[in-house]
């Protein structure tokens, strides 16, 4: 399994989503939902700031919990107003990616407590990691 080579990067102005610079993945960007109300139209001042094309994943597992509506794919167009009917859900997620998200909820095990999840999921999860 190739290994993925990942950036985080912060923005001040998004508090509810880290955004990671992927490399060596078919997503240009990952943006991870750091709290359970988040949704994917906070990040869009953000994707503006991009200035690139890019495709882009949301990973909303906070939200949505390890089902089939946990990830938004979108295409991103430089410039292009951003339009919300475009956001796709996907099921087909690189295992590359699921790999970043795993890693960074090790790094971020309290987050798990921003979920909408049960503790005996929570314990389930943190014993996986």
């Amino acid at each position: 399994m190739r290994h993925l080579i990942y950036i985080i990067q912060m923005d001040k102005t998004m508090k509810t989503f880290k955004k990671i610079k992927l490399k060596d993945s078919k997503y240009d960007y990952l943006f991870i939902a750091t709290e359970s109300d988040t949704t994917v139209v906070e990040a869009i001042p953000v994707i503006k700031k991009i200035n690139q094309n890019a495709k882009i994943l949301f990973d909303m597992f906070l939200k949505q919990g390890n089902n089939s509506i946990r990830f938004i794919e979108y295409n991103y167009i430089n410039n292009e107003e951003i339009n919300i009917n475009k956001f796709n859900i996907i099921n087909d997620v690189p295992d590359d990616i699921y790999s970043t998200t795993k890693s960074f909820f090790k790094k971020n095990i309290s987050l798990l407590d921003n979920g909408a999840f049960t503790d005996k999921f929570i314990l389930a999860f943190k014993r996986s990691l």
